[in-house]
């Protein structure tokens, strides 16, 4: 009789050791489990992310006075489009690209007031294009990388500021282009262009007016410049 006492409570223990390493196990489980979801989680954020840096395309439409816009792109293969136009107001557009093969294009068509664009490219394969119209205009296109093409065109203006940087990269190439009415001629052309790089070309025309300045620094091996004005 006391035998089976003695056997059945080892039964009852060997149960409940039992029923505790399932416990355990299932618990080891789930937070395996938990662990694996989380982290696929995590991934598909992070994943998330870096694909959203990657096309930007930015297109922006201003009519009317007094327009500022201003895009930041960073990633690769951006685009940036703005165009602001009225014949009154002043103008401001900024751009600011850090990446792989960006693009901007900018028109700006004023009257009488200040037309101001500032466009910051860091990267490869930079191209910028800056159209003024009208008013008192300031182009600025500043590029740090390889295979930059920027392009500054004044036309019809009061006065002209233009000024390309290209610093850091090969095969850079630079146009700044001012020219106005001969009946309402440019009375003020300022136009410079800095290259910092390897086969570089530089190209400054301003017609049409009085008071020209220009200038092409380059720094590198391959330089082109060329300088043309006129009345």
């Amino acid at each position: 009789m006391g035998e089976r006492r003695i056997e059945a409570t080892r039964r009852v223990a060997r149960m409940f050791s039992q029923t505790r390493l399932l416990k355990t196990n299932t618990l080891q489980s789930m937070r395996y489990l938990a662990k694996i979801t989380t982290t696929f989680a995590l991934a598909l954020v992070f994943s998330a992310g870096v694909a959203f840096g990657q096309n930007n395309d930015a297109t922006v439409t201003q009519n009317g006075d007094n327009h500022l816009a201003d895009v930041e792109q960073v990633g690769g293969d951006n685009t940036a489009d703005v165009l602001q136009r009225n014949f009154g107001a002043s103008h401001e557009a900024n751009i600011y690209q850090d990446g792989d093969d960006n693009s901007a294009n900018v028109l700006s068509q004023g009257g009488v007031g200040t037309n101001e664009v500032d466009i910051d490219q860091v990267g490869d394969e930079n191209a910028a294009t800056v159209d003024q119209y009208w008013g008192s205009n300031t182009g600025i296109v500043y590029q740090d990388g390889t295979s930059n093409r920027a392009f500054i065109g004044h036309r019809g203006a009061f006065s002209s500021r233009a000024e390309i940087t290209q610093k850091n990269g090969d095969d850079n190439n630079a146009e700044i282009y001012s020219s106005s009415d001969p009946s309402n001629p440019i009375s003020d052309s300022a136009a410079r262009i800095l290259q910092d790089g390897s086969s570089n070309q530089g190209i400054i025309t301003q017609s049409s007016g009085s008071l020209h300045s220009a200038v092409i620094e380059q720094m590198g091996s391959g330089n082109t410049a060329q300088i043309s004005q006129s009345n």
